[in-house]
């Protein structure tokens, strides 16, 4: 590293070039990290722009809040990766380019000229991230996903989700698709690392469904010697409940009281309560602090008094814990948890989340200007380092921003830009 370099002001990635090729959230999001770890990072985007620009779209502006909120610090490109002619702009983007993202189908990746071979074919040490939602194997490799489609088939829907009629309700935010951005940006660090000792690029993949599978541990799991039995007749039983149009918190109740691992703390000592003037959460799972909770509250201890799950018992002292809870304020009782040693903390609306005080302490809240949607209060990056910055400072980019510059920085000729224009390619002026 050059000793000249101040990486107090730059961030620990300065100096490395990213060029993301991905739309919407999940692989942008690790392009955002990268950035504000001081990595220059080019967002190409087609013509009409990223997905997201037309997420929760703001009046007359071209831009959507998930847009703006997801790629501040990179700089825009417009190229129609469809078009021949778009070939030179390409390589030209990707040549000296030390970190690739790619989120594509196997088949757009042939047909944009952006599968790991071509790519290093230009850039030989190249880190490739190539992801795609369901992975790279199987059946449905070549088909795109969202993150609503890798919460159902994972089975993180069924866990978290609550009924909405009879059906269950869609989960937001998109929280595999960030969780996915946190995984891709662990992959490149450490594929850099790997090259810093080697000299050697690779291709590195993660995907939506994968990462699901990881969000959903330790419940996803099956151990052979013990759950056979269990598992076979949860199936059966789950077969028959379908048969008869049971609803979804029918099918939820059986899994629960079957199979789900400790899941009547869910229902006493972790979990969310109302009281007098709004919610809270309660966060009580070792025998510790559950005798702490009994303590504060003065509640009968089930586990001592042998309640079996879901019993006339059982089902009593849960509405008396609620009726409790609803009788005192929230300031009250977190001050009341909090003396006697239980884990618990406000339950805030998104609206309030983004004015929390210990939020906006740790500055895990970031407020941006933009140059068109003024003051933007955002999350921010939720990595901090000692001795190098990873902060976003700079607004997201207009669609194509930056096109003309980057390309000439790249290496094309003004006059070359121009006929890419013309014809299109490079969008409108």
């Amino acid at each position: 590293m050059n000793a000249q370099i101040d990486t107090q002001a730059t961030g620990p990635l300065h100096g490395i070039r990213v060029v993301e090729f991905a739309q919407n959230l999940a692989v942008p999001t690790c392009g955002r990290v990268l950035a504000a770890m001081g990595a220059e990072v080019v967002k190409v985007e087609p013509p009409h722009g990223d997905a997201t620009r037309t997420m929760a779209p703001i009046p007359g502006t071209g831009d959507g809040r998930a847009y703006v909120v997801t790629n501040p610090g990179k700089r825009s490109v417009v190229l129609d990766l469809g078009r021949p002619e778009a070939a030179a702009a390409r390589d030209a983007l990707l040549t000296g380019a030390d970190i690739v993202l790619c989120a594509f189908k196997g088949t757009d990746l042939e047909r944009y000229g952006l599968t790991y071979d071509q790519v290093r074919s230009i850039v030989p040490e190249v880190i490739y991230l190539e992801h795609r939602a369901f992975g790279s194997k199987g059946p449905d490799a070549d088909e795109g996903g969202y993150d609503v489609l890798v919460q159902a088939l994972s089975g993180l829907s069924f866990i978290g989700s609550r009924s909405e009629g009879t059906r269950p309700t869609t989960i937001r935010p998109a929280y595999t698709d960030m969780a996915t951005g946190l995984a891709s940006t662990t992959a490149v660090l450490a594929a850099l690392y790997y090259r810093a000792l080697t000299g050697k690029g690779q291709r590195v993949r993660t995907s939506l469904l994968g990462t699901a599978h990881w969000l959903a541990l330790p419940i996803n799991t099956r151990f052979d010697q013990y759950d056979t039995e269990t598992l076979a007749e949860f199936a059966e039983d789950m077969s028959l409940l379908r048969s008869t149009g049971a609803s979804f918190d029918d099918q939820r109740a059986l899994y629960e009281s079957r199979v789900l691992p400790a899941a009547g703390a869910f229902d006493i000592w972790f979990r969310h309560y109302m009281t007098r003037d709004g919610m809270m959460s309660i966060g009580a799972l070792s025998p510790m602090l559950i005798d702490k909770f009994h303590s504060v509250t003065q509640l009968p201890d089930p586990r001592k008094l042998q309640y079996a799950y879901k019993s006339t018992e059982w089902n009593d002292l849960v509405s008396k814990a609620e009726e409790l809870l609803r009788s005192d304020t929230t300031d009250e009782w977190i001050r009341r948890f909090r003396a006697g040693g239980v884990p618990c903390a406000r339950y805030n609306t998104p609206v309030e989340a983004v004015n929390d005080p210990g939020s906006l302490e740790n500055g895990f809240l970031n407020d941006l200007d933009h140059p068109v949607h003024g003051r933007v209060r955002m999350t921010a990056n939720p990595i901090e380092m000692d001795l190098t910055p990873v902060r976003t400072t700079v607004s997201a980019p207009m669609l194509g921003q930056h096109t003309d510059e980057a390309l000439l920085e790249a290496g094309l000729s003004a006059a070359t830009i121009a006929e890419l224009r013309a014809v299109g390619v490079l969008g409108t002026a």
